[in-house]
C-alpha cells in the first residue's frame, strides 16, 4: 500500500512539472495629472482639473504546459482594472488567447489580442498608456487596435535569425465584441515583419480591412488599410553615445472603401536618454502628429499632435516613478472653420508591477 501511495505521489509530481501553475502578473500605474483644457470655441475659457488617474492598470494569468519535447500549450487571460476606482466598469477585456507553440514551426493562437500592426510599434511610444491612456499615441493616429475573433500566427525563434513574422486573420468583424464593430462582416488581415538585433529594431507592418478608429472624426469604426514603418536604435551600440535611444514611426492609413476620409498620414519621433550620473534615472521626449484629409469638398485637413517630455526613475526592478509635461492640440471642423482644442498636462505617476 505504501509503495502504491509513493508511486502515485511521484506520478503526480511528474504531471505537475510538465503542467506548471499559471503565472499571475500585472501592474498598478496611478498618476496625479493636472490638465488645463480649452475647447477652442470662440470665447472659451481654460478649465483646469486635477485627478488621480489610472494608466492602463491590469492583471492577468498566463502559462505554458509542455505537451511534447517540442510543443507546448500556451494561454493568457488579461483584464484592465480601474486602479483609481473612477469607473463602474472595473474589469475590461484585454488580451486573451489559447494556442499551441512549436519550437520548429512557430505559434498559433486563437482569441482576442493586439494586432500585428499594433505590436510592431515596439517601444517607440514612450508616452504609452499615460495620462489616463490619453497620452498614448493612439489618441493621435489610427491602427492601435486590439481585436477579437482572431487566428494568429507567430514565427518561431531561431538562433542566428533575428527576424519575427506575425500575422492575424480577423474573422467576422461584425461580431467582434472587443472592438464594438457594427458595420459589416468582412474579414481583416494584419501582418508584420520585425528585425531586432545589436540595438537595432526595425519593423514593417500592414493592415488590410481592419476595423479602426480615425481620431480626427471620431464616430464608428471604419475598415482601414494601413502601412506602418518603425525604427529604433540604441546609439550606444551604433555610435558610442551611451544611454541614448532614438525611435521613429511613420504610417499611412486609408479607408478600405469609399469614404469622406481620404487618408491619414502620421509620424512619431521619440528619444530616451539614461542619465549616467544617477543610476536608474532617464529623461525622455516625444512628438506625435497626424494629418487627416478628406475627399468631400469643403472639408479641410485636420491635425492632431502631442509634444511631451519627462523623467523616469527606477526605484527597483518593478517600481518606477515618472514626472512629465505634455501639450496636445486636436483640430475639428465646425461649419467652415477649424477649431483647435488644447490640453496642457503636468503629472507625476508611480508604476508598480507584480
Amino acid at each position: 500500500m505504501k509503495k502504491l501511495l509513493l508511486a502515485t505521489a511521484i506520478a503526480t509530481l511528474s504531471i505537475s512539472a510538465a503542467q506548471a501553475a499559471p503565472k499571475v502578473y500585472g501592474k498598478l500605474h496611478l498618476a496625479v495629472d493636472s490638465i488645463t483644457s480649452n475647447s477652442g470655441a470662440p470665447g472659451a475659457d481654460d478649465v483646469t482639473t486635477t485627478d488621480v488617474m489610472s494608466n492602463a492598470s491590469r492583471f492577468g494569468l498566463k502559462g505554458e504546459d509542455e505537451l511534447t519535447a517540442t510543443t507546448s500549450a500556451i494561454y493568457m487571460a488579461e483584464w484592465g482594472i480601474s486602479g483609481d476606482i473612477s469607473s463602474g466598469n472595473d474589469l475590461k477585456a484585454r488580451n486573451r488567447y489559447v494556442g499551441l507553440k512549436n519550437t520548429n514551426f512557430g505559434t498559433v493562437k486563437l482569441g482576442g489580442f493586439d494586432t500585428a500592426l499594433k505590436e510592431a510599434q515596439g517601444k517607440v511610444d514612450l508616452f504609452n498608456d499615460t495620462i489616463g491612456e490619453l497620452g498614448d499615441m493612439k489618441t493621435v493616429l489610427t491602427g492601435e487596435n486590439r481585436v477579437g475573433n482572431v487566428i494568429g500566427y507567430e514565427s518561431p525563434e531561431m538562433e542566428g535569425v533575428p527576424v519575427k513574422f506575425n500575422a492575424n486573420l480577423i474573422l467576422n468583424q461584425e461580431g467582434d465584441v472587443m472592438t464594438g464593430k457594427t458595420q459589416n462582416g468582412d474579414n481583416g488581415l494584419s501582418m508584420s515583419l520585425a528585425y531586432n538585433q545589436n540595438g537595432v529594431y526595425a519593423a514593417l507592418a500592414g493592415d488590410k480591412k481592419v476595423a479602426s478608429k480615425f481620431n480626427a472624426v471620431g464616430g464608428p469604426l471604419i475598415l482601414a488599410d494601413t502601412i506602418r514603418v518603425v525604427g529604433q536604435i540604441d546609439m550606444g551600440q551604433a555610435a558610442g553615445i551611451n544611454g541614448l535611444t532614438l525611435g521613429g514611426l511613420y504610417q499611412n492609413a486609408q479607408p478600405s472603401a469609399n469614404n469622406a476620409i481620404d487618408k491619414e498620414n502620421a509620424f512619431v519621433i521619440s528619444a530616451l536618454m539614461a542619465i549616467p550620473s544617477v543610476d536608474g534615472l532617464a529623461a525622455f521626449a516625444q512628438y506625435n502628429k497626424s494629418t487627416t484629409s478628406f475627399t468631400t469638398a469643403g472639408l479641410k485637413d485636420l491635425d492632431r499632435d502631442q509634444l511631451g517630455a519627462g523623467v523616469a526613475y527606477s526605484f527597483a526592478k518593478n517600481t518606477t516613478g515618472y514626472g512629465y509635461i505634455a501639450k496636445q492640440n486636436f483640430d475639428s471642423q465646425v461649419g467652415t472653420a477649424i477649431q483647435t482644442a488644447e490640453n496642457t498636462v503636468i503629472g507625476v505617476s508611480l508604476e508598480q508591477k507584480f
